[in-house]
């Protein structure tokens, strides 16, 4: 399979994803178990709605930050209390270790500092987002056997640190 196919067939995936956590999420509602049944039925006026996110965001940040640092990533896929055991996954392959914690650091690096400016917040965490491709890429060289796959890898670490250094320029130049 050419490289065009797979970055095709991996941009399709990347876009059926997003809809399929909606679905899920929607589907909590019909199980009976909505946490705030009042925001969705339009009894809380906007200004509590606000309020009520303006608390719960840093909770919300809080929550994931503890959940990343247990393994990288959400226990259960986010859906506790579905799963018959939470265990912790075992050790994996080196490539497999690098990958977590280049995972775990990426995420890391996107939980910005939201300002309410979307291009800012949108420069900032692209940069973290981009040095996640490119610590990837990285151990993809190091551990990685495809040639196809070394190529990519050697081209996003040259595009990622193009874009981060125009991402850094942008926020000196425009948003500090």
């Amino acid at each position: 399979m050419t490289r065009g196919r797979w970055i095709a067939g991996g941009l399709s995936v990347a876009l059926a994803v997003p809809g399929a956590g909606l679905a899920q999420m929607a589907d909590h509602g019909a199980h009976g178990d909505d946490p705030m049944p009042m925001m969705q039925q339009g009894a809380m006026s906007e200004d509590m709605r606000a309020g009520m996110e303006a608390m719960m965001r840093p909770m919300m940040q809080e929550m994931m930050r503890g959940m990343m640092a247990q393994d990288g990533a959400v226990p259960s896929g986010g859906h506790g209390g579905h799963m018959a055991t939470d265990a912790p996954r075992p050790a994996g392959s080196p490539s497999t270790e690098a990958y977590r914690a280049a995972n775990m650091a990426m995420h890391s690096a996107m939980d910005i500092e939201f300002t309410d400016d979307a291009d800012i917040d949108f420069a900032r965490g692209m940069i973290g987002h981009h040095q996640g491709a490119i610590d990837m890429a990285r151990i993809v060289l190091e551990h990685g056997e495809d040639p196809d796959l070394r190529q990519l890898a050697e081209e996003i670490i040259a595009a990622q640190e193009a874009e981060i250094a125009f991402l850094r320029n942008w926020i000196a130049e425009t948003a500090e």
